[in-house]
């Protein structure tokens, strides 16, 4: 009883890292989008860009990894924390599935059994 109970806390405790992590990754992401959202308003743009190619000459058309990179520029923390909670985010949903999968086996093999 005791282990199912212990089981049970464990994936709860990854199910609020988990949802934690995506309210941080969503707040943080928008926050680093909004402030890339100015790069075409730069007088000087085509010398941020790094991965738009050069003959673009419309900064309508700039990618949105550049305007990533142009956030981390003028603000990095916003990028830096939207990153390592996308990885949390990652990795909690796939700690989140494995537990899933192991949970609907064991009661599958205790429904075949009794």
């Amino acid at each position: 009883m005791e282990e199912s109970a212990s089981k049970g806390d464990v994936f709860l405790k990854w199910l609020v890292v988990f949802l934690l992590s995506l309210f941080v990754f969503n707040y943080y992401f928008f926050f680093a989008s909004w402030t890339g959202s100015y790069l075409p308003y730069d007088r000087n743009w085509e010398e941020y860009t790094i991965f738009t190619p050069v003959d673009i000459n419309d900064p309508r058309q700039i990618y949105e990894i550049d305007k990533f990179v142009y956030s981390y520029m003028i603000e990095p923390r916003p990028v830096i924390i939207s990153i390592v909670s996308f990885i949390v985010l990652c990795v909690s949903s796939l700690v989140l599935i494995r537990k899933l999968i192991r949970y609907i086996k064991e009661k599958n093999k205790i429904e075949i059994i009794g």
